[in-house]
């Protein structure tokens, strides 16, 4: 039995949602629009915003659903809890996630140039301030724009830091009593992206660089090793594999197919079929998928980009033959 693929919504453009719409697992819920942070819905319709006082050049950089915390790059890295807010010195911040026990991980460029910091930040209490507890130097990353991905754990996080044609660093961060942070690379000397982890915890989907397009694997969170793989050639593809990817449910995972679209595979990439949405036309060489994410309950959204009208995002909801 065919899947069959239901439109949900058309929803604008998500430039400057947050985290980045273009790694599929970090799901694009909140946006910062002229100093308003906005909560996302399911169907990536607004549910609820807050003013936040913030510049109207700041970047937001993580939230939690309720808007209560949130970080943000205004200058100064913007820390703000249902205790205040306290702006922290540090310059650039790119990527955040919130973790469990009132602690945050935050990336930013080493202002000597020496490479990437993850720092770990305590939240703070209405006793104490927000402040960095560790922090971590990544080495010849200094021009990397970082993504980071929390484990359902709330005790680690997968950052990706590409860095152009220069390649790319995937990083698996665990937070240690403390606290610090224990870093592990993920595929040392190869080049690939930190597309998503699975909503259970236990596998991480990495995707092939834009560099070299040809190989998606799934990792074993627990030991890193390699559960399954799905090669451009394997799977028929032309062109290759696109960097964003996303765990649809607990037995599947879709793909970009750089050249017609999407890719349903199973979550041990053993299996694929394209996936034609009936909404898009991809004949046109003007129209392109550009990201893929997932939503919870077989809901995922689009990016699209059309030719002559710009940038849309699409929510379809996809029901499973058995």
């Amino acid at each position: 039995m065919e899947p069959s693929i239901e439109l949900v919504s058309v929803a604008p453009s998500l430039e400057g949602a947050v985290p980045a719409a273009h790694f599929g697992g970090a799901r694009p819920r909140f946006r910062l629009d002229d100093g308003t942070l906005t909560a996302l819905s399911a169907r990536l319709e607004p549910a609820g915003s807050v003013a936040t006082g913030l510049s109207g050049g700041a970047r937001l950089l993580a939230a939690a659903p309720d808007l209560g915390t949130w970080l943000a790059e205004d200058g100064e890295l913007a820390v703000v809890t249902p205790a205040g807010r306290t702006d922290l010195p540090v310059a650039a911040a790119d990527a955040a996630c919130l973790l469990a026990d009132g602690l945050a991980l935050v990336t930013a460029p080493d202002l000597d140039e020496r490479g990437h910091l993850l720092l770990l930040v305590d939240l703070g209490t209405e006793a104490a301030p927000a402040r960095v507890v560790a922090e971590h130097l990544v080495r010849d990353a200094h021009d990397a724009s970082a993504h980071v991905l929390a484990h359902p754990s709330g005790r680690a996080a997968v950052v990706d830091l590409p860095m152009g044609q220069d390649g790319s660093f995937v990083l698996r961060v665990d937070i240690t009593a403390g606290p610090g942070l224990a870093v592990t690379e993920l595929c040392p000397g190869e080049d690939v992206v930190g597309a998503d982890i699975s909503p259970d915890g236990e596998q991480i989907l990495l995707t092939p660089y834009p560099s070299d397009p040809e190989t998606a694997r799934v990792l074993r969170w627990t030991d890193l090793s390699e559960m399954g793989r799905l090669s451009a050639a394997d799977a028929g593809l032309a062109i290759g594999i696109d960097m964003s990817g996303t765990f649809l449910d607990d037995d599947h995972l879709l793909l970009v197919d750089i050249e017609h679209g999407l890719l349903l595979a199973t979550r041990d990439l053993t299996t694929s079929r394209p996936l034609a949405l009936p909404d898009l036309d991809l004949s046109d060489d003007d129209t392109d998928i550009e990201w893929v994410c997932a939503l919870g309950d077989r809901t995922f959204a689009v990016g699209a980009w059309y030719a002559g009208a710009g940038r849309r995002t699409l929510v379809h909801r996809i029901t499973l033959g058995r």
